[in-house]
């Protein structure tokens, strides 16, 4: 695996745009968070398990769910109850959050992170 310093390099250079993607295998696995994920793919989520529980998968959704354009697709042969369930689950949530952004005059808008003179942003400060 990578160490922590490795990280937090990989994050900054995603988060400053010198990476556009960044591709991970345990991801699921090790539940690392990736501010800024815009697209997130499960392949073999059909194959159900340890990590493509409907809690899993609702939470590996979730991260793309963070980015006002995520997008997070499950690839399998056919639909499993766990992925039903996720699904179900992250539209649940959807329609909770719409109503309240209605009722409370809410836009949703990208999230700004400062970037210090010295190459140092808030997200290097949170990852150590």
């Amino acid at each position: 695996g990578l160490k922590p310093s490795e990280r937090a390099s990989i994050l900054r250079n995603l988060h400053t745009g010198e990476l556009d993607v960044v591709v991970g295998i345990q991801l699921l696995r090790e539940g690392i968070d990736l501010p800024r994920c815009s697209l997130v793919l499960v392949l073999n989520a059909d194959k159900e398990g340890f990590l493509r529980t409907d809690v899993a998968l609702t939470q590996v959704i979730g991260r793309a769910a963070r980015h006002i354009d995520g997008t997070a697709i499950l690839y399998g042969d056919s639909i499993t109850p766990a992925m039903q369930r996720a699904i179900d689950e992250t539209n649940r949530r959807r329609s909770i959050q719409i109503a309240y952004n209605l009722r409370n005059n809410f836009s949703a808008s990208p999230l700004a992170t400062k970037t210090f003179s010295h190459g140092t942003s808030i997200l290097d400060i949170l990852i150590k």
